[in-house]
């Protein structure tokens, strides 16, 4: 397919594999047919002019020429520019969504892409041109916004204003510098998302710590409770163990952990503790020299793994003291009356309910961006900031770093599988979505025809300058042979 001239130049444009798919797909042969063909310079004034960047470039041109009565049309290569950009456009509203009105705004750049399309031919390079970068980072930054955001949208939606003023000032100024801009966005979106990562890390240590509260709750009462549903022992031991000693035990577990040596400890002076309350009439010497030991030892213990008391040494003597009054009965040989206490009512995650999780929430990982509808406020746009497997929990926080939402695995699940949970991709969103509507379907695909694209362009290049230097070396030869004769032309720079 010839593809013409470029007006603004005068010279054929290099050759480039994805020039001609986007002409294979939008050009139309017969469309200037008849008409005179509009200036690429005039077309990118309609272009400027423009007050509807909500529609594709080429609706909101003719309605500009039908409007002052100019009759011309751009050439069916303008054209099919103009129509790739907005298929690009329309892809990258529909596959990369934002918020409304947010997203409404930033259609307010496509003018300026549809007039770099025609003009400029790096800008058929998706990914290459530093408009789609500008664009590819004005979706990063905007992807967790919404109305509801308070001042971090209001930073969003100022960034974004400035950025359109400042990009829009290319149809005037030519020259004016989009990786500049782009350079301004990356600026402000870092020091927002540094700041809302701070908060993002703050909120995880807070709900972790929750959550380690909650499984040595958990941890303990089920220590305790195994010893209780195995011995009676005297009411006033039950109250010592489901008070301080239970306080206690939580304090142990969360300094030291499940698989420490003083946890291990401790579980084992709760069991020396109860068992030492067993007492057997008539009982033989061996086990009247365990109990005479035991009493001598196990108070001491008590207080050793007393965490909750050990700023205050006389409330600790004070919730031993049964304790030691119980094992005087027990040396006297004198009769200690005995239940089965009730176990602690604690809430606590139970392994053996826990399902497998699916392979759709297996598939999460932390940094992904969702948009979900789980109540009736509206949706909720959310990155996860922390994804507990043991707990089977995820935890969402906002663009400004704040929790949004908590929930288990299985709850997840069912929104992703009704739709009300839908994973928002991000990363060079625009520069995709101008290579699919070129047809282009795959990053390796697009690296492959820009790098065919950046040869063809050198190669043209090379064989331009050879051409040249050969008719400068022709004209130094034709003024050589005939001195009289005038001298050519120089040849433009």
């Amino acid at each position: 397919m010839e593809t013409g001239t470029d007006n603004l130049t005068g010279t054929v444009p290099p050759p480039c594999p994805v020039r001609e798919m986007i002409l294979a797909r939008f050009a139309d042969g017969t469309q200037a047919t008849g008409a005179a063909v509009l200036d690429a310079a005039d077309l990118i004034g309609y272009l400027q002019r423009s007050d509807r960047p909500d529609l594709p470039p080429l609706q909101a041109l003719q309605l500009q020429t039908q409007a002052v009565g100019d009759a011309s049309k751009p050439s069916p290569e303008h054209a099919a520019m103009l129509e790739w950009v907005a298929a690009g456009f329309e892809f990258w509203r529909t596959a990369y969504p934002l918020e409304s009105p947010l997203a409404e705004r930033i259609r307010q750049l496509q003018p300026i892409a549809a007039a770099l399309a025609v003009q400029d031919p790096e800008f058929l390079l998706p990914g290459q041109h530093p408009l789609h970068t500008l664009l590819d980072r004005l979706h990063d930054y905007a992807i967790g916004w919404l109305p509801s955001l308070g001042r971090a949208g209001k930073s969003v939606e100022k960034q974004l204003e400035s950025t359109i003023e400042s990009a829009r000032a290319w149809f005037d100024n030519p020259h004016t510098d989009i990786a500049a801009i782009c350079d301004a966005v990356n600026t402000t979106a870092e020091r927002d998302m540094a700041r809302a990562q701070r908060m993002s890390q703050r909120m995880i240590d807070t709900e972790q710590g929750k959550l380690r509260a909650t499984s040595a709750r958990y941890e303990a009462a089920s220590m305790i409770n195994s010893v209780l549903a195995r011995f009676e022992i005297p009411p006033v031991v039950g109250a010592f163990l489901k008070g301080p000693w239970f306080d206690s035990a939580q304090l142990v577990w969360l300094k030291f952990g499940a698989n420490s040596m003083e946890w291990r400890e401790l579980t084992d002076t709760t069991e020396a503790l109860v068992d030492s309350m067993q007492v057997e009439n008539p009982r033989d010497d061996k086990r009247r020299q365990y109990l005479f030991e035991a009493v001598t030892r196990i108070p001491k213990e008590l207080k050793r793994w007393l965490l909750s008391l050990q700023h205050d040494s006389a409330a600790a003597d004070d919730a031993v003291e049964p304790i030691e009054a119980c094992h005087l009965r027990i040396l006297r040989e004198l009769e200690l009356d005995v239940v089965f206490v009730e176990p602690l009512e604690v809430s606590g995650e139970d392994a053996t309910a826990q399902q497998p999780a699916s392979d759709r929430v297996n598939q999460l990982e932390a940094g992904q961006w969702f948009r979900i509808e789980n109540s009736g406020n509206g949706p909720v746009r959310a990155q996860l900031a922390l994804k507990l497997e043991q707990e089977q929990l995820l935890l969402f926080a906002n663009q400004a770093g704040i929790k949004a939402l908590q929930i288990d695995f299985g709850e997840f699940d069912r929104l992703l599988a009704e739709g009300r949970a839908v994973r928002l991709e991000q990363g060079l969103s625009f520069s995709r979505s101008l290579a699919r509507a070129a047809g282009i379907y795959s990053d390796e695909e697009m690296s492959a025809l820009i790098n065919a694209s950046r040869e063809l362009s050198r190669k043209y290049r090379e064989q331009r300058s050879a051409r040249a230097e050969a008719l400068d070396r022709e004209r130094a030869t034709a003024v050589a042979s005939d001195p009289g004769a005038p001298e050519p032309p120089a040849r433009a720079a």
